[in-house]
């Protein structure tokens, strides 16, 4: 029951002129088995991440990989990378 009613939302998006942003695991699941993938403009397995960074809030990773960047950056091109 469920399955119909998020086909139908997907089937609308698809074929609306935005931009659409599909996040969640099994919904990103549904755009690959229904080959619609080309139709959207960005599809997330991250659910709540997605959301998240959507919403402007504070993602902890990221600021863990701006720190790494700031104290190790030099060395990537040390080490060749």
């Amino acid at each position: 029951p469920f399955a119909f009613g998020t086909i139908e939302i997907l089937n609308q998006c698809c074929e609306s002129n935005g931009f659409v942003i599909i996040g969640g695991g099994h919904t990103s699941t549904l755009v690959n088995e229904r080959k619609v993938g080309h139709l959207v403009g960005h599809n997330s397995t991250g659910g709540g991440a997605c959301l998240t960074m959507l919403a402007g809030r504070r993602m902890p990773v990221i600021e863990a990989l701006e720190v790494s960047a700031t104290h190790f950056g030099d060395k990537l091109s040390e080490l060749g990378l």
